[in-house]
């Protein structure tokens, strides 16, 4: 049987099976040769490269052995040596040399869906064989590739180069798959060299997740948001990391249901961001609960991180108590400033003025001292008026926590009508559909284009939250202007806050409520859209 086997595959490539290692490489180099000289096909020359890399191999170790290369198949040191795909068809024709052929032609049949063209001679040589059992030749006509020897699809060479550890090969044929599904060839690229331990390839990962985000596909956030974080193949960079994974995971969100691969990786993006938030110091409350949040849905998932779970609750204490410690600082500082004002207050109002306006009534007196101290006549209510410049400002995926105020009136200083005629209204940034918007039908970008937005009631508003652009699918987010830069305008009061360019939703959160029945929201600077010049605005909460 073995006989017949190895007889199958020396004249599938032409050698003489009792010809010394030496005579057969120099037949092969000659038949290499010929090949490259004739134009012949990849395949052709690929399986010729093959044959003199199995030649190649000696028992003794030495390059220049002379043993014939009929003994390579019978040695069982030189296992080691061998590449994972060679190791699986050595221990198969032991298999049907001592009278196994199921599993060994399991194992041949499964090396040949991976595309090995060893794999498929010898399966070839045990399937017509009449003394095999029906069994074999079952598992012989199970297989996907119809004619082993023969790789005409291209993700199929990728898939067998990347399962066998050749980088350069896999590089060669991603450039050449790369023209037909650019995606799918950078992914494979990812998924090789992140997974090597060989830390000088994993620089080809990074520029593979680069060309994946500029392909605008969402992976690539999560290699390259990875690679920073842990510094794989590129300097360490958490920053810059975790906000990449951010994107990812906000992506993967928005996107409904996830692929599998997707679904392998958005655990590892969500620990690989926790992880980092746990190591910053400067990580804000929102982003430890976030983390939390991450991890013991991991754990739940079966992931072992049960003491950076108990860790980072104790790092929200802290974070806790040093916003209240903060708080506390900045009462007392008011209170002394208070105090300090008031004294220079009684200082003037008592000693320096009466000796240059004795004539002058108190009441006047008064007034022209808190002219001179340039201070409001009711210093205590102007130092507890809450402040537009005082929030916390959050990008976040879920806002399910929050109870919208009731809303009367939206009205906009400009509305587009597209060509079918449908408007889009000020108002669709607060009827709770994401997929509807408001953009504007100013000239240029929209900058300084306003909403009015008139509540039912005057209110407590403890915040507002922004889902900036076009919501509708990611292409109109990314066709489509977004406000990078809005002035909120409420009792008077301005401020100018500034925004990520993130599919999420935006939370500005107030240090204290503002009580009013009025906002104006009013775009300032936009991120500029790759096919539109409409900046929208999908929805708001106003909480």
């Amino acid at each position: 049987m073995q006989d017949n086997i190895k007889n199958k595959f020396y004249e599938k490539y032409g050698v003489d099976p009792n010809g010394s290692k030496l005579q057969n490489i120099d037949i092969l180099n000659n038949r290499l040769f010929e090949l490259k000289r004739n134009n012949a096909d990849e395949i052709d020359i690929l399986k010729c490269r093959i044959a003199i890399s199995w030649a190649k191999k000696n028992v003794a170790g030495k390059t220049q052995s002379t043993a014939p290369i009929s003994n390579i198949l019978e040695d069982k040191s030189v296992k080691s040596r061998f590449r994972s795909s060679e190791v699986v068809i050595m221990d198969a024709l032991r298999l049907i040399e001592a009278g196994k052929p199921e599993p060994a032609a399991v194992m041949l049949a499964n090396e040949r869906k991976c595309g090995s063209l060893e794999a498929g001679v010898i399966f070839d040589a045990l399937n017509s064989n009449s003394s095999v059992s029906s069994s074999v030749k079952n598992a012989a006509a199970s297989g996907e590739v119809t004619d082993p020897d023969e790789i005409t699809d291209q993700f199929k060479k990728l898939l067998y180069y990347k399962n066998h550890g050749d980088g350069d090969k896999l590089l060669y044929e991603a450039a050449k798959y790369e023209k037909i599904a650019p995606v799918d060839a950078n992914i494979i690229l990812c998924e090789y060299f992140f997974e090597k331990k060989d830390l000088r390839d994993r620089s080809e990962g990074v520029t593979a997740a680069n060309k994946l985000i500029k392909l605008k596909a969402k992976e690539g956030y999560f290699y390259l948001g990875s690679a920073k974080v842990l510094g794989i193949g590129c300097p360490k960079n958490g920053p810059e990391g975790k906000a990449l994974l951010q994107k990812y995971i906000a992506l993967s969100s928005n996107s409904g249901s996830l692929d599998e691969k997707n679904k392998a990786l958005m655990p590892n993006a969500k620990v690989n961001w926790a992880n980092e938030v746990f190591v910053d110091r400067n990580s804000t409350l929102n982003e430890l609960l976030t983390a939390q949040a991450y991890y013991e849905e991991a754990i739940s998932a079966g992931y072992n991180g049960y003491d950076k779970a108990n860790a980072i609750k104790k790092k929200i204490q802290d974070k806790r108590l040093q916003i209240k410690r903060k708080r506390t600082k900045t009462i007392v500082g008011l209170s002394i400033l208070f105090v300090v004002l008031c004294a220079l207050a009684a200082l003037v109002f008592f000693v320096i003025m009466p000796k240059f306006q004795k004539d002058k009534p108190l009441s006047s007196l008064t007034g022209d001292l808190y002219d001179m101290a340039g201070v409001s006549q009711d210093i205590s209510d102007e130092e507890q008026k809450p402040l537009l410049s005082d929030y916390d400002l959050t990008v976040t995926d879920m806002i399910d926590d929050l109870t919208p105020i009731s809303v009367s009136d939206i009205s906009a200083s400009s509305e587009l009508t597209d060509s079918t005629g449908y408007v889009y209204k000020g108002i669709n940034i607060y009827d709770g559909n994401t997929g509807t918007s408001w953009q504007e039908n100013e000239s240029g970008s929209g900058a300084g284009s306003i909403l009015d937005v008139t509540l039912n009631e005057t209110s407590e508003i403890s915040g507002i939250a922004f889902l900036l652009g076009n919501h509708r699918s990611e292409n109109a987010y990314y066709d489509n202007n977004r406000p990078s830069q809005i002035l909120l305008k409420i009792n008077d009061e301005t401020y100018v806050y500034s925004f990520e360019d993130v599919m999420s939703w935006h939370r500005i959160d107030f240090d204290n409520p503002i009580e009013a029945n009025e906002i104006t929201i009013q775009l300032v600077e936009v991120y500029k859209g790759n096919k539109w010049d409409d900046t929208c605005i999908s929805e708001i909460v106003i909480y």
